[in-house]
């Protein structure tokens, strides 16, 4: 069992902001599930009704993650029709955004833990001041929330931290992607 909490904060240097660093802890399975679930709620809030009533009135719907997608077709009764497609091809043109499906916002809530430097100093790491950050640097800090939370198949070798030398999982949190199964 991986408890995130035990985990002491890593410490970054903020590429674009010399002097200045902030720390980052790994967010647990809930959180990440939280951040998922607020960027839905997010997406809901900004949808005017004309949107949905568009939504309501389409044929063919497309929902796609970063595998596969979903198409629906709406029948002739009116009810939907769900078959699989396969959008690795056409995704392959173009990174996905790592951020896509996170509310940033809670990322950065659970996850960006302190910060330090002329820019910083004297100013309480709390949701209030976290919801000030430039753009750029919330971006970045968002990045790093997941960068510290996620680890990708092969990602985590028997030498890496997060594994001990007999390869045994350490109390590293772990988002599995793609394989569903630690590294």
């Amino acid at each position: 069992m991986s408890l995130v909490k035990r985990l002491p904060p890593e410490e970054r240097e903020v590429p674009h902001e010399p002097g200045n660093s902030m720390s980052f802890r790994p967010l647990s399975g809930m959180e990440i599930e939280e951040a998922q679930a607020d960027n839905l709620r997010d997406i809901g809030r900004r949808f005017p009704k004309e949107a949905i009533e568009t939504f309501a009135s389409l044929r063919t719907l497309q929902i796609a993650d970063d595998q596969k997608s979903i198409e629906m077709t709406r029948g002739e009764d009116g009810e939907w029709e769900t078959g699989r497609v396969d959008v690795r091809a056409r995704d392959r043109e173009a990174p996905a955004d790592p951020l896509t499906g996170y509310s940033v916002r809670t990322l950065l809530r659970h996850g960006l833990a302190g910060w330090s430097g002329a820019k910083y100093d004297g100013q309480e790491t709390n949701d209030e001041a976290k919801d000030q950050l430039d753009a750029v640097t919330r971006r970045w800090a968002a990045l790093q929330v997941l960068d510290a939370s996620v680890i990708l198949p092969g990602e985590a070798p028997s030498s890496a931290p997060g594994s001990s030398a007999n390869g045994t999982e350490l109390d590293r949190p772990a988002v599995f992607i793609e394989s569903g199964q630690p590294s």
